[in-house]
């Protein structure tokens, strides 16, 4: 890999990925069981209204859940994003219930602080809500998607250790002080305050003491494979049990496209994952 591959984001992958998102749907996906519930008061004026959808599956509780905070770069994205249809369908089949909050985002409300502070209360609202969804609160596992990374792990910093079974990264970012190019451009004026990046990151912060899975491609043009790397070795180093699976050259987003064999290995890596939970 090369050092500009590594450290650099390319405004070709991120159209990739982009394109990729936007092209019609390979696959049957089921409707939310309950849809755009509010998980905390509406907020008047500008902002993404606070809804999480929620998906359960047709099975005797207590029953293990996925809180899934979605991607999109912390500008776009949304919970209803084509990653988060296909993994509602297969972690439903799976008998797993599933989250999938919205958050404030750059141009629509908030910065780096709004998102976290969001993704905290719907975490807690899924939580205050075990009995009436019939959820095990012993099997509540936290997914990250791409911005969602870095929301789901400052958010879970607020939140009891306990409260997480298991933490899944899938192509997260983790450093800020590792952007360049857009995504740096983008980070600085937009989402965070002066000189924020390394506070701002979860790789700088104290380590979520939880077991963790990445998920990650080699050629990722938008979030670099280092990232996952350089946060495998902190946790590794601080004793922390880490997995990281590795998609020999594939690119950002690899969940967007149902037609590329990375997201069905993917996505059978981390059902593989969840059924030892």
């Amino acid at each position: 890999m090369s050092d500009a591959a590594s450290s650099s984001p390319s405004i070709s992958g991120m159209v990739k990925s982009l394109w990729t998102l936007a092209t019609p749907d390979p696959f049957e996906s089921p409707d939310p069981t309950h849809p755009a519930m509010p998980y905390r008061p509406e907020r008047k004026g500008r902002g993404t209204p606070p809804h999480a959808d929620v998906w359960l599956p047709e099975v005797e509780g207590p029953r293990p859940s996925v809180l899934l905070i979605h991607g999109g770069g912390f500008v776009t994205g949304s919970r209803r994003m084509k990653p988060v249809r296909w993994l509602s369908g297969k972690l439903q089949q799976e008998g797993w219930a599933l989250c999938s909050p919205s958050y404030r985002q750059v141009f629509r409300g908030g910065k780096l602080d709004d998102m976290i502070d969001d993704v905290e209360t719907a975490a807690r609202w899924w939580l205050d809500r075990a009995d009436e969804f019939t959820l095990d609160l012993n099997r509540v596992v936290l997914l990250g998607i791409s911005a969602g990374g870095t929301l789901s792990l400052r958010a879970a910093e607020r939140l009891d250790p306990a409260t997480f079974a298991h933490f899944v990264g899938i192509f997260g970012l983790y450093d800020f002080t590792a952007l360049g190019g857009m995504l740096k451009s983008l980070s600085g004026p937009f989402l965070l305050g002066p000189n924020e990046a390394q506070g701002a990151s979860p790789l700088h912060r104290d380590l979520l003491p939880i077991p963790a899975t990445l998920l990650h491609g080699t050629a990722d043009s938008t979030v670099p494979y280092r990232q996952a790397e350089d946060l495998l070795a902190a946790r590794d180093a601080a004793g922390l049990s880490t997995q990281l699976h590795t998609y020999e050259d594939a690119e950002h987003a690899f969940l967007n496209d149902a037609r590329d064999d990375v997201c069905h290995i993917a996505t059978a890596d981390l059902l593989s994952l969840l059924r030892t939970i």
